[in-house]
C-alpha cells in the first residue's frame, strides 16, 4: 500500500476527551492502522487470539479489507493502552471514537455489520429469531450487540451470507480441528451457522449470517 496518500498525523490520531479507565489502566488512545504501520503484527494477534482460524480465509474479505487503509484510513480505528493494542471490554470506546469521526465528516448514517458473539452457541437458530432475543431489560441477549445498543445502535435486520468461506476437506478439518467422515451439515466451533460439507466434491462452504445496526 502508498502510505505516501495517508492523511497527516494529527487529521488521524485523536485522544478520548477526559477519559480514564479505572484500575491500573492508564489513558487510551485511538490511532489507525496508517497511522502506526509498525502495530500490524501487534493487530494480528489480537484478532487471531479472538476469532476462528476459518474467519481469516474469505476471500472478498481478504481482498478488501487491505484497501480499507487506501481509502478510508481515518476510520481504521485501533485503540491503544500505553502504546499497545487492546481489545474486549474496551470496544465500546472504540466504536464511540468511530461514531464522532463519522459524525465530524458530516456522515448522515452510520451502519455496522455486527457479528454476534453469543450466536455461535445457537447454530441453528436463525438469525431473525436471535435478532429478537432480548433480557428483562429490554436489551439483547448478546453482548456485543448490547455494546452497540448502549450507543443508541438499533437492530435493522439481518445480513445474509455476510461471508462465505470455502475450502477442501483438509483445509476445513485443519480449521475446525475436526473430521468429517460424511456429507452432510456440521456444527463447527465459534461458526454461527452450520458448515455444509460435500465430501464427494472434497469441499465445505460456510455461509455467516450477521446483523446490520444503525448507529446515526
Amino acid at each position: 500500500m502508498d502510505r505516501r496518500s495517508k492523511p497527516h498525523r494529527g487529521y488521524v490520531r485523536a485522544r478520548i476527551a477526559a477519559d480514564r479507565v479505572r484500575g491500573n489502566m492508564s489513558e487510551m488512545e485511538i490511532v489507525t492502522n496508517s497511522d502506526r504501520p509498525d502495530l500490524e503484527e501487534q493487530v494480528k494477534d489480537a484478532f487471531r487470539s479472538v476469532w476462528p482460524e476459518f474467519i481469516f480465509h474469505d476471500p472478498i474479505s481478504n481482498k478488501y479489507t487491505g484497501l480499507v487503509e487506501t481509502y478510508f484510513p481515518q476510520y481504521d480505528v485501533l485503540l491503544l493502552d500505553d502504546g499497545e493494542v487492546v481489545t474486549g471490554g474496551l470496544a465500546g470506546k472504540a466504536l464511540t471514537a468511530l461514531r464522532e469521526r463519522a459524525t465530524a465528516a458530516g456522515l448522515q448514517r452510520v451502519i455496522a455489520p455486527v457479528r454476534p458473539t453469543l450466536k455461535s452457541r445457537y447454530p441453528l437458530t436463525p438469525m431473525e429469531h436471535f435478532a429478537r432475543w432480548a433480557r428483562n431489560d429490554g436489551l439483547h441477549l448478546d453482548p456485543w450487540i448490547r455494546a452497540h445498543q448502549r450507543l443508541g445502535a438499533r437492530i435493522l435486520g439481518a445480513a445474509p451470507q455476510s461471508m462465505i468461506i470455502s475450502g477442501t476437506m483438509a483445509e476445513w478439518e485443519d480449521w475446525a480441528k475436526m473430521a468429517f467422515p460424511e456429507t452432510g451439515q456440521y456444527i463447527v466451533a465459534d461458526a454461527l451457522d452450520p458448515v455444509d460439507i460435500n465430501r464427494e466434491r472434497d469441499r465445505g462452504t460456510y455461509a455467516e449470517t450477521n446483523l446490520w445496526m444503525r448507529h446515526l
